[in-house]
């Protein structure tokens, strides 16, 4: 049809459809419709996979806003149907992986724009100004375009470690061209860090994960740079902190900590698929 609602013909509760994407809080079950309103959940069967449903409501608000909503809502100028039939078929048939989130779709849809309508200078600024109504944004408001690789986070703070113990935070790295890039070289500024990373070659539009583990053997705080380097030279660096504590109830065996140098980190990059904020359920 031409309205904003789904499945109309088979729900019979009120208000008479299944979703509403002009408003998600107006459907059969609330949806939120803004990042701000995002439901955290486990990525489980249990879970709906991360929220994948609950939370469709906010990439479902975008594309009524880019459609007809940014020039009904007074919010700018919208790019109609037909324009942004186009741009969603291409994106999802040439960027998105069934891995892909909220900011991997605004990232494709503006590759989509570059391909389709690069002579067109109002289809990016809508889809942005779409997508930043929803709250899906790119840190730091900085555009992706102008970056070969973004990483998040940019900082990964392990907190509290109890000495001995291990603990693992996720870092994501997107590729933000319309090219495949490899990375060719993984460094670290402080000689108490260390990584096992592979080569790795990253799809157009596409992000891996990596996951970061740090062991501890001394108390202290110590602070590093780990910068990622794509075969043409480019760099993305991530800044690292952990502080080294003493396991809950040890008094102390006499082992202090002392500064940068106090802490020995073991970080270990491995390549994971994509599982947050999931467009879809993985296949």
């Amino acid at each position: 049809g031409r309205n904003w609602t789904v499945a109309e013909g088979c729900t019979k509760p009120q208000p008479g459809y299944l979703r509403n994407m002009k408003d998600p809080h107006k459907g059969l079950s609330w949806q939120p419709k803004h990042m701000s309103e995002y439901v955290e959940l486990p990525n489980t069967r249990e879970g709906d996979w991360g929220g994948v449903h609950v939370n469709s409501g906010i990439p479902n608000r975008a594309a009524y806003l880019l459609v007809e909503g940014l020039g009904a809502e007074g919010m700018g100028e919208s790019i109609g149907r037909a324009t942004a039939e186009a741009l969603y078929y291409r994106a999802l048939s040439t960027y998105l992986a069934s891995s892909a989130t909220f900011i991997d779709l605004r990232r494709a849809l503006l590759l989509a724009a570059d391909d389709l309508y690069a002579a067109d200078d109002a289809v990016k600024p809508a889809i942005r100004a779409a997508f930043d109504a929803v709250g899906i944004v790119e840190a730091g408001s900085q555009d992706s375009a102008t970056n070969v690789l973004t990483a998040d986070p940019r900082h990964l703070d392990f907190g509290n470690v109890e000495v001995g113990a291990r603990k693992s935070l996720v870092l994501r790295v997107t590729n933000n061209t319309r090219a495949e890039v490899g990375i060719s070289d993984v460094r670290v500024s402080n000689p108490a860090f260390s990584h096992s990373f592979v080569d790795a070659r990253i799809a157009p539009g596409a992000a891996v994960e990596a996951d970061v583990s740090i062991t501890a053997d001394t108390t202290g705080t110590t602070n590093g740079t780990l910068t990622i380097i794509t075969d043409n030279g480019e760099e993305l660096a991530v800044t690292l902190t952990a502080n080294a504590v003493l396991q809950s109830g040890n008094k102390g065996n006499g082992v202090t900590g002392g500064g940068s140098g106090g802490a020995l980190l073991v970080i270990m990059v491995l390549l994971l698929p994509v599982a947050r904020r999931r467009i879809g359920k993985p296949q």
